[in-house]
């Protein structure tokens, strides 16, 4: 659906500039005509891809997170969704999420669409889950308590992410302040050494010889701009072989994605990551009404691997079409083991199969965060070591010459 720009006066007097998606703009004059808006300039805008992504990044999941409970909040005082969606395209600080706010209200305002379609406009935004779980909420006349679980949802995954980020912190700044210290061993010391070892004549070993070239082109303009032209040109296939359909691309990502899964030590953390998500979003999806067979599609969408789409998926979804049951394809299965499948066979036998669900994401997730606790635990100082080594073995490369003069002229 095509987007506009428009500048408009309201019943008010009050000038006012905002944009909209609709099917063509003759019908969006007169549908703004009859609302009681003036349209002085209707101009056709381009919603690209590169946009879409720009507003992925402007508006983060605790703005998202906070709209959906604040909003949760209005509805169930009795305040009409316009009213709420009008305050809070008045009060939102961050720009571009205040922007995207008014332009909803306007779609509903205008439009005439549900609230679950005028998010539907901004998938870089909001989630196929968010939207439709608000759909859900909305055919059953029971948004506010939708809005509710919602906001409990993405704060449970936003505080796994956390906590998987949080693990990682260490090592990876350990890893950074490595490279720091290597890069200026290259940069600034092995070109004076080498100024210095040319002047006195001296004989060098090949290991010194090797690091001395390395630090004379690595920073070279030419050497730079070659790295940037290839990285750019890789980007430029991997995004072509990404949107291609073909059954020889979706071969080798089949392959990448079992690859990962089949790792001997970080396939377990990317098994059970899947595993994790897979239950959360099933579960929480069919505790609001939506269809297990949909909100099973909708699960594996989010988890995105093939792999486990072949392997989990389609099985599940197949034996779910012929009437069997969810525990049949999941009950001790690569992905969970055993007693995770048990607790989605305990939720079947007692009925309580989407509260199973969750339970099941959270032993995941707990087994997860002590599985990489203790994997971290043995990394950092592998890391360390390392680098100690590597950065022992430069120093040693490089004043190696001098040692050996020095102990010439003594």
């Amino acid at each position: 659906m095509p987007a506009f720009q428009i500048e408009s006066i309201d019943k008010m007097g009050k000038r006012n500039s905002f944009r909209l998606n609709f099917s063509n703009e003759e019908e969006l004059a007169r549908k703004l005509r009859e609302s009681g808006i003036t349209p002085i300039r209707i101009s056709k805008v381009h919603h690209g891809s590169l946009e879409r992504f720009w507003e992925s990044l402007r508006v983060s999941k605790k703005e998202i997170i906070r709209f959906t409970s604040q909003l949760h909040v209005m509805l169930n005082s009795g305040i009409p969704i316009f009213s709420a969606l009008q305050l809070f395209s008045e009060t939102e600080a961050n720009p571009t999420f205040r922007e995207i706010i008014k332009e909803i209200t306007h779609s509903l305002f205008v439009g005439g669409i549900s609230f679950s379609q005028a998010l539907g406009l901004y998938p870089a935004v909001f989630s196929p889950i968010y939207i439709n779980s608000v759909a859900a909420g909305e055919q059953g006349g029971f948004l506010p308590e939708v809005l509710k679980n919602l906001a409990d949802y993405l704060e449970e995954e936003d505080r796994m992410t956390r906590r998987i980020k949080q693990s990682l912190t260490y090592p990876f700044f350990t890893f950074i302040a490595g490279l720091a210290v290597i890069s200026i061993m290259f940069l600034y010391v092995f070109p004076k050494l080498a100024n210095l070892f040319s002047s006195m004549g001296i004989q060098l070993p090949w290991i010194t010889m090797t690091l001395i070239e390395i630090s004379r082109n690595l920073f070279n303009p030419w050497v730079l701009l070659t790295i940037l032209t290839t990285v750019l040109i890789s980007a430029w296939i991997l995004r072509i072989l990404f949107a291609s359909r073909s059954a020889d691309t979706q071969k080798y990502f089949f392959l990448f994605d079992a690859l990962l899964c089949d790792l001997p030590v970080l396939g377990k953390v990317k098994r059970y990551a899947i595993m994790a998500r897979f239950t959360r979003i099933t579960g929480y999806l069919y505790s609001q009404g939506i269809p297990l067979l949909t909100s099973v599609q909708l699960a594996n969408n989010a988890c995105a691997n093939r792999f486990f789409e072949k392997k989990i998926v389609k099985p599940l979804l197949a034996a779910l079409r012929e009437g069997g049951n969810f525990s049949d394809i999941v009950v001790d299965n690569y992905f969970c083991g055993r007693l995770a499948g048990s607790l989605i066979t305990t939720g079947e036998l007692t009925g309580d199969f989407a509260e199973m669900l969750l339970k099941t994401a959270q032993y995941l997730d707990s087994e997860l965060s002590g599985y990489l606790t203790k994997l971290l635990g043995y990394l950092e100082p592998m890391i360390i070591l390392s680098l100690g080594i590597f950065v022992g073995f430069v120093v040693i490369s490089g004043y190696y010459p001098i040692y050996t003069l020095i102990m010439k002229i003594k």
